[in-house]
C-alpha cells in the first residue's frame, strides 16, 4: 500500500501502524534504552524511554507521513532541545543512535549541511546525524579530540531525497570503530580511531538544529522515532529496526 507524503503527491511504502512501531522500538532492548522520542503529534515532546527526558520545542509543527503526523521542520528555526540531564545516563563510548527522516527532493541535492540530531560537549566531543555538505548525502559522525580527522560514515544517493528513510549510527571504543546504516544498508565508510569521549552534551543537544539555542544548519522536512541506546548494535539489529518500520 502507498500513501501520499506531506501532501506533495510523493508515493512511499506505507509504514507499520504507528503505534505498533512505537511499541516495538520502546521495547527493543529496553535495558539499554536511554531515550526514545517518537516525535509524533500524539507523543509531542515526550520521551518513552525509562528516564523521561522531555524535549523543549521551538517552531515545531506536525504533518502527515507513513507514521501518521510527525514533527515537521521549516528549514529555519524549528527544533527540539534535548535536556542536558541526558548526559547522566548516556554512554558516549558505547551506543547507538537512530532517527527516521524525510528531506524534500528539491533541495536534497544542494550542498547545505542540515542537522538531524546533534549531541556533544564541544567541537571535539560530539555525535552527529545530518544531511552532509555535499549533494545527496546523509552522514553519521562521532568525533573525539584525538580522532577529529576521522572520516564520517556516509552514503550518497539521489534517491533518498523525497522519501522516508531510517539512519542509524552505532559505535564503541572497545575496537575503536563506528558504523552507519541507512535503510538497513551499511554506509560507505567505517569510523576508525574512536577514542574516549570527554564530557557530556553541554554545547550540542538538539534535534533538527546544530544547537538547542541557535538557528544554524536547520533541518528541512520531517523527523520521527529518534532513539538512543547504551549498546553497539549488530548489522542484523539495525536492519531489523528499519524493517519493523515497514508494513
Amino acid at each position: 500500500m502507498n500513501v501520499s507524503h506531506q501532501g506533495l503527491g510523493l508515493k512511499v511504502p506505507m509504514a507499520r501502524n504507528a503505534l505498533e512501531y512505537t511499541r516495538l522500538v520502546a521495547e527493543f532492548d529496553r535495558s539499554a534504552l536511554v531515550a526514545y522520542w517518537p516525535l509524533t503529534d500524539w507523543s509531542g515532546n515526550s520521551d518513552l524511554g525509562p528516564s523521561g527526558y522531555t524535549l523543549t520545542p521551538t517552531g515545531i509543527t506536525y504533518s502527515a507521513s507513513p507514521f501518521g503526523n510527525v514533527s515537521t521542520y521549516d528549514g529555519s528555526t524549528s527544533r527540539f532541545a534535548i535536556p542536558e540531564a541526558l548526559e547522566g545516563t548516556m554512554n558516549f563510548n558505547l551506543g547507538t543512535l537512530m532517527c527516521w527522516w524525510f528531506h524534500p527532493a528539491a533541495t536534497w541535492g544542494d550542498a547545505t549541511l542540515r542537522v538531524v540530531v546533534h549531541i556533544g560537549e564541544d567541537l571535539n566531543n560530539r555525535i552527529l546525524l545530518s544531511k552532509g555538505a555535499t549533494a545527496n548525502n546523509i552522514q553519521a559522525l562521532r568525533i573525539t579530540a584525538t580522532d577529529s580527522s576521522a572520516p564520517s560514515t556516509n552514503t550518497t544517493a539521489a534517491a533518498l531525497g523525497g522519501t522516508l528513510n531510517c539512519s542509524i549510527l552505532t559505535w564503541t571504543t572497545a575496537d575503536l570503530t563506528g558504523t552507519g546504516y541507512t535503510n538497513g544498508v551499511v554506509h560507505s565508510a567505517v569510523l576508525t580511531g574512536n577514542a574516549a569521549y570527554v564530557g557530556g552534551i553541554k554545547t550540542y543537544r538538539a534535534i533538527g538544529m546544530l544547537t538547542h539555542n541557535g538557528t544554524s544548519n536547520p533541518w528541512s522536512g520531517q523527523l520521527a522515532h529518534c532513539a538512543i541506546w547504551n549498546r553497539q548494535f549488530s548489522a542484523a539489529e539495525m536492519a531489523a529496526l528499519y524493517a519493523m518500520g515497514l508494513s
